[in-house]
């Protein structure tokens, strides 16, 4: 390392390589400052230039090392595009170490198993915080195909999420892509301890998926790369987010956080400082925000000569808490809203820290402010029913039919039914909850009739006509692919066919048989042409006879 010292010239410049600090030939793969400050993305400190994204912005706040991002726990994410088939796709048989400074802000038990620090779909590799079970462990997890490797913090000492509610920690799982049998093939690492190893593997059904981008805060799932639902968010502060394609060993990682944890100095340049004197405070205590029955903790770190006594106040009047450096409300109350700071003292003098807030709300229980209304409807007719909650997020939803039957993948405050049919006649209503309570909607009746003599209609270019027998069905030129379809009065299809975008134009003729060669029974159809790009929307329709 090279120091320049520039003497009587006030007007200097600081400058700094991070790419030559970063330097990929030493393992670091991507480096995130957290640090820059818009609401718009992050950079790489290294040559391979991963700039991470931010979606719904990420707030730019104090940091453990100068500044950091704040998520909110319910929409904010950063993700580095074109990373899935990057060198930060990290195989089986490679090393890596995954570090980051964070401060979680509540850690809550989400049915979703866990919020995500860093992470490349959920059946790579991720640094996360589990938080199913109770308590909750922070975790590396490396998964291959039908087997994963999981190092979480269960060990001696066990370190839980609550733990490090409200205070900057330092979090490492490093993997070796090289352990085979009994070598350890993970560890982790939290403020710079060694607290628990993994060796071998678990076995699951869950094949390894190296198609997604690398995501902070948040798991990326659904079309890859850049994923279509995001669950599991992270509710705290990131900052200082090191990959590198090594697995570090216990003293590198010892010395990263000794020289990048609040307050540390790694060199001196100057006269020799005294270790006498007052107090002062490295890291102040954080305002918060929430939810009656949330464990709290504020923390303060001090420099100067110790020993420290430390008196926590609330609302400048009431003494609270311990004689320690972190302040734990172990299930807080709205009694325990207001201001709190702590008072430093040693043998030479006091510090006082900044004032943090804390508010605390009781969560509300789901309202149903719109209800879903009945409706009538032909068979093979599209539906959708909606409600409107309101209440604390994140609010989950259930349909139910006929207040017994839960209606699969209705998880939305919309229930959606496409191809209506008899049987999906009954009453339908909508259960909202959230960790308050409960809120259930209104009944809302569905009837469905029988296809009667509908009026014909089509759309430009689009017809359906008859031809002596037979029927023709006239398809102009388009990007889209459509179906035609012949269905009964209670919707069901006697005939149909698909043509796709590069037939078109055609004329497609029908002469009254079955997809089988079958005779069809005498009778009213309807036919249609369905286009397969907007929802099954009717192109064109006509009702039919089909005589002996």
């Amino acid at each position: 390392t090279v120091f320049y010292m520039y003497w009587g010239k006030s007007g200097a410049a600081d400058s700094s390589s991070g790419t030559s600090v970063f330097d990929t030939a030493n393992g670091f793969q991507a480096v995130w400052h957290m640090s820059k400050g818009d609401t718009t993305s992050e950079s790489d400190a290294t040559v391979n230039n991963f700039t991470m994204a931010a979606i719904n912005g990420p707030i730019d706040t104090v940091g453990a090392i100068g500044r950091s991002r704040r998520f909110n726990g319910t929409n904010q994410r950063f993700q580095a595009a074109n990373t899935a088939s990057s060198k930060l796709n990290f195989q089986m048989t490679d090393s890596y170490t995954l570090s980051a400074w964070m401060f979680p802000v509540a850690i809550t038990t989400t049915a979703n198993s866990g919020h995500k620090i860093i992470d490349k779909g959920d059946n790579q590799y991720v640094l996360a915080i589990y938080d199913a079970a109770t308590p909750k462990y922070w975790e590396i997890t490396t998964r291959g195909n039908n087997a994963y490797n999981q190092c979480r913090s269960n060990g001696t000492p066990t370190i839980t999420g609550d733990d490090a509610v409200g205070a900057w920690h330092h979090l490492v799982g490093t993997y070796q892509g090289a352990a085979v049998g009994s070598a350890i093939a993970e560890s982790l690492f939290y403020d710079g301890n060694l607290i628990n190893t993994w060796a071998g593997t678990n076995t699951n059904n869950t094949g390894r998926n190296l198609t997604y981008n690398v995501s902070l805060g948040v798991q990326a799932a659904g079309t890859a790369p850049a994923g279509t639902t995001f669950t599991r968010y992270w509710n705290g502060m990131l900052d200082e987010i090191r990959m590198s394609n090594k697995a570090r060993t216990p003293d590198w990682i010892k010395l990263e956080y000794a020289t990048q944890k609040p307050g540390a100095t790694a060199v001196t340049v100057g006269p020799s400082q005294s270790t006498s004197g007052p107090p002062s405070i490295a890291l102040q205590p954080q305002s918060q925000s929430v939810l009656v029955g949330t464990r709290v903790v504020f923390k303060v770190a001090a420099s100067g000569k110790a020993p420290f006594t430390y008196k926590w106040v609330r609302r400048n009047t009431d003494t609270v808490g311990t004689n320690a450096d972190s302040l734990v409300i172990a299930s807080a109350a709205l009694s325990d809203t207001g201001g709190y700071k702590v008072v430093v003292r040693n043998d030479s003098g006091v510090a006082v820290s900044n004032t943090a807030q804390l508010g605390v709300t009781t969560p509300v229980a789901p309202s149903i402010s719109q209800q879903p209304s009945d409706q009538t409807i032909t068979v093979g007719a599209t539906i959708k029913f909606g409600i409107k909650a309101t209440g604390t997020s994140p609010i989950t939803y259930k349909w139910v039919k006929n207040n017994t039957d839960t209606v699969s993948g209705a998880v939305t405050d919309t229930l959606t039914l496409t191809n209506v049919q008899r049987a999906d006649s009954g009453t339908y209503k909508c259960v909202a909850r959230n960790v308050a309570g409960t809120g259930v909607s209104n009944n809302a009746r569905l009837t469905v009739n029988p296809v009667g003599i509908l009026p014909g209609f089509a759309k430009p270019g689009f017809a359906i006509r008859s031809a002596g027998s037979s029927f023709v069905f006239r398809i102009p030129s388009g990007d889209a692919d459509v179906r035609i379809t012949v269905v009964d009065a209670w919707g069901r299809e006697v005939w149909g066919r698909k043509v796709s975008a590069g037939e078109r134009p055609m004329d497609v003729n029908w002469n009254g048989l079955s997809v089988n060669g079958g005779k069809i029974a005498t009778g009213v159809y309807v036919a249609r042409i369905l286009m397969q790009d907007a929802g099954g929307e009717v192109a064109a329709q006509r009702t039919i006879s089909l005589k002996p």
